[in-house]
């Protein structure tokens, strides 16, 4: 699994598996599905 923080966002992307990612922010989680 990866995960990446990109500063000023607070987005966090998550890595599961492949075309598989889930996003997080602080405001709203939103999962997908490439």
């Amino acid at each position: 699994m990866k995960e990446a923080s990109l500063g000023g966002e607070d987005l966090v992307t998550e890595i599961h598996g492949p075309g598989t990612v889930y996003l997080q922010t602080r405001n709203i989680p939103a999962y997908g599905r490439l």
